[in-house]
């Protein structure tokens, strides 16, 4: 896991944020982003509760991000895998594979102040939190935050700790937009 993945639909610019737009274009893109039955793009099903509850977790991301040391040179962060996602990859059809592009970055080019991490994603850790499900709920990792040594340290502890139907990645935030823009193709400048 030496490095990091940034999933994007295929034909659109990488790193970008919906929440950096306003409703109407934020609402506008998820809809031309929907496909129903993919795990990346089925999520804008519902444009309004979608932005709703990603800017929530992204204020919540934020604040944590400030308690644990971080020097967030964004708002919003860029979001990524550690190391991709075989959960994406053996879960998506052949055809929507199709819609989704990918740009690795190597891990070490961030410091500890720069980027952050959650078990499983973040809009998904703090609902397991919230509901507390003793299925699914692991207290040690859901509802948290994770620097960089601390995400180091405990990655071996995650694999496969959730349900085969659950997403099981780790994601990650990253807080300098700078640092990944020389990552960009010519062609996605």
């Amino acid at each position: 896991m030496s490095y990091i993945v940034h999933y994007f639909r295929s034909g659109t610019q990488p790193f970008n944020s919906l929440t950096d737009l306003d409703d109407e274009a934020a609402t506008k893109l998820m809809n031309e982003l929907y496909v129903k039955d993919s795990l990346l793009w089925e999520r804008f099903s519902n444009p309004k509760q979608y932005l709703d509850a990603r800017r929530g977790t992204e204020k919540w991301l934020l604040d944590e991000f400030i308690k644990k040391g971080g020097n967030p040179l964004l708002e919003r962060p860029i979001y990524f895998v550690l190391g991709g996602s075989i959960w994406f990859n053996e879960n998506e059809t052949d055809e929507n594979k199709k819609l989704t592009s990918q740009i690795q970055i190597p891990l070490e080019i961030f410091d500890e102040t720069e980027i952050s991490f959650t078990y499983p994603d973040s809009m998904l850790t703090l609902l397991l939190a919230y509901q507390k499900d003793p299925i699914y709920y692991l207290p040690e990792y859901h509802g948290k935050i994770f620097t960089l040594k601390e995400i180091l340290n405990i990655k071996e502890n995650l694999k496969g700790i959730l349900p085969e139907k659950m997403p099981n990645y780790i994601e990650v935030q990253v807080w300098n937009k700078e640092k990944i823009l020389c990552h960009l193709s010519p062609q996605q400048s």
